[in-house]
């Protein structure tokens, strides 16, 4: 994105270690990323890819489709996958309750399932029942203790069992009670309505959600430590954002050279290292397998993670032809694929990719079939890109022009331009008629995030509302922030939170 930088490592720092998108996803027998949904090839029954052991990942049977549900008869579950889970609700009643369950529209991913049992001291979860499968979030009582679960637990070993796996987790002892069993992991929202003839009271817990309590996303990109320029500090590791549960997803920036096909490539994360795959050494390999571990603790926190291609600097290019070998190469180095390729981020998995393309990259038509060559060898890979709003953007409009491009979102960044958020001339609008695919407003983070644009919460707030309620409000994706770092450290003049926790409530009402 403009304003951003590549820049060599300060500081030795370690790392330490569900956004709602449309997935189609052929169902099968294997898969790679926790919380993927797919649908049987024969449409009838809606999978999980879970774990069945704590480290075996497998899909796994969440659902028979009935005449309402999302599953079709040609392998794909048309919802809302990966979004994360809303705030817990427990309801209790004193009367036998008739419940009835509609499918809903598809922006949430949470199932209900109601036990009663007679009411009287504290509250014990459904019992756990030993031929069951329990997704990720399952709650059951067992011997006297509510236990949740972690990731998917086959039939067999009983919670707390010392020959079980290590999935359910302890909640503390219980006894008698009435209590509503959420189970949220399931990848279509049901509406559960409850009729009683007495008083019907419901409490909320909230936990880590990915930051989402609604139905639009916001993006952000890691990497570039864009703070320094704002405070002299250095940004922290991938998780440590992740865990601030205010991002949807977060892109890798940058993948910042590369020549299509071709296996030589720069990876550069300022004061987290670089690596090149001509000169990799032990150094810039444990500096990305730390960054690989984070990544899998962000995904299991709900938090997408890409890899975005370009940047400002930097030498890149597909060159005409090369689009396929490319997204093999992609495909092979971090996602899926199996090769005797380097893998720097090691087993980690990526959700997708981000073209932030701000030089003449050689063939847009090549960016078109590096994406649908990747969707053809991972149906479940998510791609973006981010071109400026000047209409047509000059490096990267054709591709995002032609709507058989195969992306999932654009983040058009309305800064640094005339266009931008904060002039009369700002052109959502235009963007949105303009191109077949949903939008993000990506705004810079911070007063030194960008050379122009940055507006205040106040702006944002009018302006995103003005979007939602016109007549391209189906068009928005969300809202996109240059960057995690310095977003998370800038306060406005009286604000006591970053700005990206205002950014984060205005996304959340949209």
């Amino acid at each position: 994105m403009v304003g951003t930088r590549i820049v060599a490592v300060l500081v030795a720092v370690g790392a330490t270690v569900g956004s709602p998108i449309e997935r189609r996803q052929s169902g099968g027998g294997s898969c790679t990323t926790n919380g993927e949904w797919a649908c049987s090839t024969d449409g009838t029954q809606i999978l999980e890819c879970a774990y069945v052991s704590s480290t075996s990942l497998s899909f796994a049977v969440i659902e028979t489709c009935s005449s309402g549900t999302v599953c079709t008869t040609t392998g794909s579950v048309g919802c809302v996958a990966g979004s994360v889970i809303p705030p817990k609700s427990t309801t209790t009643t004193s009367t036998t309750t008739k419940t009835t369950t509609t499918i809903a529209k598809t922006t949430s991913t949470t199932t209900t399932s109601t036990s009663t049992t007679a009411e009287g001291g504290s509250s014990c979860w459904a019992a756990w029942v030993s031929t069951a499968n329990y997704p990720s979030g399952s709650q059951v009582s067992y011997n006297g203790i509510n236990w949740q679960n972690k990731w998917w637990e086959n039939p067999g070993a009983a919670p707390g069992a010392s020959n079980g796996d290590g999935g359910w987790v302890s909640q503390g002892s219980c006894s008698g009670g009435s209590h509503t069993s959420t189970t949220t992991s399931a990848p279509i929202q049901k509406t559960t309505t409850t009729t009683t003839t007495t008083k019907t009271t419901t409490t909320s817990s909230s936990g880590n959600t990915g930051g989402n309590s609604g139905s639009k996303n916001l993006v952000g990109y890691w990497g570039q430590d864009t703070v320094y320029y704002d405070t002299g500090n250095l940004q922290t590791s991938l998780l440590s954002y992740c865990q601030s549960n205010n991002w949807n997803i977060i892109h890798l920036a940058f993948l910042s050279a590369f020549t299509g096909g071709s296996n030589n490539y720069q990876l550069n994360f300022a004061n987290f290292g670089d690596y090149d795959t001509t000169a990799i050494t032990s150094t810039s390999s444990a500096s990305m397998l730390d960054i690989g571990s984070d990544i899998t603790a962000c995904q299991k926190l709900g938090v997408k993670i890409f890899l975005s291609l370009g940047g400002a600097t930097g030498g890149y290019s597909v060159p005409a032809g090369t689009g396929a070998s490319f997204a093999t190469l992609l495909y092979n180095s971090f996602f899926s694929g199996s090769s005797s390729l380097p893998r720097p981020f090691g087993t980690a998995v990526l959700d997708g990719i981000d073209w932030d393309i701000e030089a003449n990259i050689g063939s847009q038509a090549d960016i078109v079939t590096t994406n649908q060559k990747l969707k053809s060898l991972q149906p479940s890979i998510l791609i973006s890109a981010v071109p400026q709003c000047p209409f047509p953007d000059a490096y990267i409009g054709e591709a995002v022009g032609n709507s058989a491009a195969e992306f999932d979102f654009v983040s058009v960044q309305f800064y640094n331009n005339y266009c931008e958020m904060t002039t009369s001339s700002f052109n959502y609008d235009q963007w949105a008629t303009g191109i077949s695919f949903p939008i993000a407003v990506a705004m810079p983070g911070s007063p030194k995030s960008a050379n122009n644009g940055l507006a205040t919460s106040a702006l944002i707030q009018t302006t995103m509302d003005g979007i939602a309620s016109g007549p391209n409000a189906g068009k928005l994706f969300g809202m996109a922030l240059w960057d995690v770092s310095s977003s998370s450290a800038y306060k406005e003049a009286g604000a006591s939170q970053p700005l990206v926790v205002a950014i984060r409530s205005i996304v959340n009402g949209l």
